[in-house]
């Protein structure tokens, strides 16, 4: 399942981080003030950048016998 919503917050495009935030917020009952969003937004989209380069670096690096045998990582 947590493979599933990271995969979906880095396919998130910029539109849809807004919605995002507003919906992970709710989830656990909070509400994001009027005067945060915007720094809230922001930061999203950096952690979704940042986000996507690594699964990008991790999928192009090369697997050892030993970590084949440890398994993907599961945060």
């Amino acid at each position: 399942m947590n493979r599933l919503l990271n995969k979906a917050f880095l396919d998130l495009d910029e539109s849809e981080i807004v919605a995002y935030a507003e919906v992970a917020a709710a989830n656990v009952a909070l509400t994001i003030p009027p005067d945060c969003r915007a720094a809230v937004i922001d930061n999203l989209t950096v952690l979704r950048g940042h986000s996507r380069l690594v699964a990008k670096a991790l999928a192009e690096a090369p697997v050892s016998a030993k970590d084949a045998e440890l398994g993907a990582f599961e945060p």
